[in-house]
């Protein structure tokens, strides 16, 4: 395990590294009328250069000043699956189709995973201007002020949210993850959202805006740094079965509670999870 000292020097140059690649979001949504955008394992599922140029950056300079670490990122033609070493998770842009739409729900993720587990995390919302963070054991942070999830525990007085997949329109997944929320609808819970990122749902249930969300088909560039923050804030993150939450298995349940996630675990038992294609 790195020092408090080590953890202290990860997060001001992933501080760093987030504002820069904040920088050059702010800067395509400004400026640059024309993306040239490209498809990966399906039609839905896109990057832009400005994917790729964020994180070019971001890796240059964490392999420059931690030679030692391991890295993942999301446009990296290389996908290794994560080790007990150190290593630098990194979404460049969560929430690139929002971002093609110069849509506020995008950041930028910059995580450390040791032992395959989440121990400090930054994610930057250049178009909200949030900038969260945090390290094991040291609190959740929003721009500087500590966060902290709500106390609500019942789902009829919840604020829900998910995202409809990119990685599979499969008529029959669609239908069944229609009817987990039409079950949830009739609960009923006191709302519904769909946001454009994982990660900045997740910061939001660790400040007080959202009280849960569920998702199917996230990767660990998706939920490595929002993963510490959330928790950190006191929230709960466990696996869409009920199971421990693990980086690598491409699903979760993010509850501002854990009575909250108890409830929706009973709801997400009918999620067609081999249907998903995973």
């Amino acid at each position: 395990m790195l020092s408090e000292a080590e953890l202290t020097r990860c997060l001001d140059e992933a501080v760093e590294c987030a504002m820069e690649g904040g920088m050059l979001v702010k800067e395509c949504v400004e400026k640059v009328k024309t993306l040239t955008v490209e498809t990966k394992s399906c039609a839905t599922d896109l990057v832009t250069e400005y994917d790729k140029r964020v994180e070019d950056m971001i890796m240059t300079r964490l392999r420059k000043e931690f030679p030692s670490f391991k890295t993942l990122g999301e446009e990296s033609d290389e996908k290794v699956p994560l080790t007990d070493e150190p290593t630098w998770v990194v979404d460049p842009i969560d929430g690139t189709l929002s971002f093609m739409h110069k849509s506020f729900d995008c950041c930028i993720c910059v995580g450390l995973s040791i032992n395959k587990k989440s121990v400090l995390g930054v994610v930057y919302a250049p178009l909200l201007d949030e900038l969260y963070t945090a390290i094991e054991g040291k609190g959740a942070f929003c721009n500087g002020r500590k966060i902290k999830a709500s106390s609500n525990t019942d789902l009829k007085t919840s604020l829900l949210c998910t995202h409809f997949p990119s990685y599979t329109r499969d008529p029959a997944f669609i239908d069944n993850l229609f009817a987990v929320w039409r079950d949830l609808l009739a609960h009923p819970v006191q709302g519904v959202r769909s946001y454009g990122s994982c990660a900045l749902d997740m910061c939001s249930i660790a400040r007080g805006r959202l009280d849960a969300y569920f998702e199917l088909g996230i990767w660990a560039w998706d939920v490595c740094a929002a993963a510490v923050i959330l928790t950190e804030a006191g929230g709960t993150l466990v696996d869409v079965t009920g199971g421990p939450f693990d980086l690598e298995n491409r699903r979760l349940l993010a509850c501002a509670t854990p009575e909250l996630a108890e409830q929706l675990v009973g709801y997400l038992k009918k999620l067609d999870i081999k249907g998903a294609q995973l």
